[in-house]
This record gives structure tokens, sequence and C-alpha cells, in this order.
């Protein structure tokens, strides 16, 4: 019985959804080339919906965009250039 304790609780920690994981996969739908893109300071939303972190592509003339802020909530995403959208994000984020 011992041995299968661990085993459950590392199974109960497996099928817990992972936010970060979400945001990435979103956000690389936003941009031009996706499998440029790079990743930074990826963290969970303290209202427990989504996530927030840096990310770094590569624009249309083919140089690296530079590290952008963006914020995933249920499904939507903004970049800090988008001042309105990323603001009520991140109050959604914070809740």
């Amino acid at each position: 019985m011992r041995r299968l304790v661990p085993v459950l609780l590392l199974f109960a920690a497996a099928c817990q959804p992972d936010p970060t994981a979400d945001a990435v996969d979103a956000v690389r739908g936003e941009l031009l080339d996706s499998p440029s893109a790079r990743f930074r300071l990826v963290r969970s939303c303290p209202s427990g919906e989504g996530a927030y972190g840096l990310v770094d592509g590569v624009g249309q003339d083919g140089r690296r965009t530079g590290w952008r802020r963006f914020i995933f909530v249920a499904g939507d995403v903004a970049f800090g250039n988008e001042r309105a959208e990323y603001r009520e994000l991140r109050d959604r984020c914070a809740d």
C-alpha cells in the first residue's frame, strides 16, 4: 500500500490541467513563425484561469521581434502592445 500512494499522487498531479502549456500553444497560434517562438518567465495567473509571460518570435522581415509580454485567459490571448485587450485580460488574470 505504501508504494501505491506515491503512484496515485503522481497520477493525480499529471491529470491537472497545465495553464502554461495551453498559453504557449495559444500564443504560438498567434505568431507568424510559431516554431521560432521562445518563451521566458511563463507563470500561471493568480486566479488560476490562465498564464502570462514573455515571448520572442520572428517578424515578417525574418528578424527577432524582441521580448513581448503576453497574457492568456480562457482561450483569449493579448500582447502588451494591445493596451485595452491586455488590460482586460490582466484584470481577469489577477482575480
